[in-house]
């Protein structure tokens, strides 16, 4: 089961800063998050800003996208997008953070996707926002949104109508609200301050300050919150039934942590129904993929003559790579031929061995027939033989013959 997250708000820059500022604070917050993250992850690893990196350590893998574009005609617009994905036998996640600027703001756009078990003991928790998100919410950013705060804000009884006219009940509202209501003693069953924390960059969080302030709400809604009770409200939604009601006694039954882990997981979840990408950073990365677009037919044309002088070279290449491999062929059927031949040898000298050893035992034999004959008389007439020399003599003729 995978949980989803998505959020977009405005940067707005300090009154003595610049668009371009702001932009280049937001880019220098990101990326100090992300080195931050890497050195948790993996010491002794080296970033580079211009290609993707990847690396290792014993509790999985992680890879680094990071890309920057500045529009080449017109000052003011740039983009930055990083994506950081983690991979791990058990778990794993993305996140996807875009920060743009044009010339009337700069916007930021986040997106994550995480397995359920993913986050148990990791630095991106499934029950909370990301770190990663928390860098924007900073003084000289001046960060005007209603998800981007670290604190809930309390609503005493003066507070209500303003805040259902121009906030709760407002049609250009986008962010969830999470209203707390107390119970006896003005007292709450859910921290505020912790799940304001946790809904950081998703929703922001509202405390009723006391009953007086819970009967004004109900006196101008039927989606009331009150003893105790917490309330969802979702964004372009009407009617009570629409926004999720949990009661005191549920709240009590579960536990307060359990509360707000399946806020943030709603939440988390439905995120990327309410939650579009920007008109401005749908523009700038329109204008980046023409940009891009124009640098390469723009490359192209200035180094034709070196790209056709690259083709024919691939193309000789590809002919002495046939050719070499011809030449290989015909090797190796000169080195089988030399084999047969030494093969063939072998076995010639072999039997010429044989022979000579046969001969050698021959010549003996004719040696010792020799040895046995009569000698001459002085008169070189032969001494008469016996029958059994005789016919030794006649044996061995043939085999001299031969």
């Amino acid at each position: 089961m995978f949980t989803v997250l998505a959020t977009s708000f405005a940067v707005a820059p300090t009154a003595d800063a610049t668009i371009q500022a702001s932009y280049q604070r937001v880019r220098c917050l990101l990326r100090g998050q992300i080195e931050t993250f890497a050195k948790t992850f993996a010491s002794n690893v080296q970033l580079d800003w211009t290609s993707e990196v990847t690396w290792q350590s014993e509790s999985g893998q992680a890879t680094l996208h990071w890309e920057e574009w500045e529009h080449s005609g017109e000052k003011g617009c740039a983009l930055a997008e990083c994506k950081i994905t983690y991979e791990h036998q058990q778990h794993n996640w993305a996140v996807d953070v875009r920060c743009g600027m044009d010339a009337d703001s700069t916007r930021v756009d986040v997106s994550a996707v995480w397995s359920r078990s993913a986050m148990l003991g990791q630095a991106y928790p499934l029950f909370a926002a990301p770190p990663l998100l928390r860098a924007f919410s900073v003084e000289d950013c001046c960060t005007h949104d209603l998800s981007l705060r670290y604190t809930p804000q309390q609503l005493s009884s003066r507070d209500i109508k303003a805040f259902y006219d121009n906030v709760l009940s407002s049609p250009n509202r986008c962010t969830p609200i999470v209203l707390i209501s107390p119970r006896e003693y003005d007292q709450v069953l859910l921290n505020p301050d912790s799940l304001a924390m946790r809904l950081f960059g998703l929703a922001a969080v509202y405390r009723l300050a006391d009953d007086d302030a819970a009967q004004a709400l109900r006196d101008l809604t039927p989606a009331a919150c009150y003893a105790g009770a917490i309330r969802l409200y979702w964004p372009f939604q009407e009617g009570a039934v629409n926004h999720p009601f949990w009661l005191s006694r549920k709240i009590d039954e579960l536990g307060p942590m359990a509360i707000e882990v399946e806020l943030f997981q709603r939440i988390a979840q439905a995120s990327r129904g309410y939650i579009q990408t920007p008109d401005t950073l749908r523009s700038l990365e329109r204008q980046r993929g023409q940009d891009q677009s124009h640098e390469r037919r723009a490359y192209r044309q200035e180094n034709e003559s070196y790209f056709k002088e690259i083709a024919d070279l691939d193309e000789k290449v590809r002919s002495l790579e046939a050719h070499n491999a011809r030449l290989q062929e015909e090797v190796y059927d000169q080195r089988e031929q030399i084999d047969d031949l030494a093969r063939e040898r072998d076995r010639l000298e072999g039997r010429c061995s044989y022979f000579e050893l046969q001969n050698s035992q021959l010549e003996q034999e004719l040696a010792a027939v020799r040895a046995a004959l009569p000698a001459p008389n002085e008169c070189g007439a032969v001494l008469w033989l016996s029958p059994q020399a005789t016919k030794k003599y006649h044996d061995a003729e043939p085999k001299l013959k031969r």
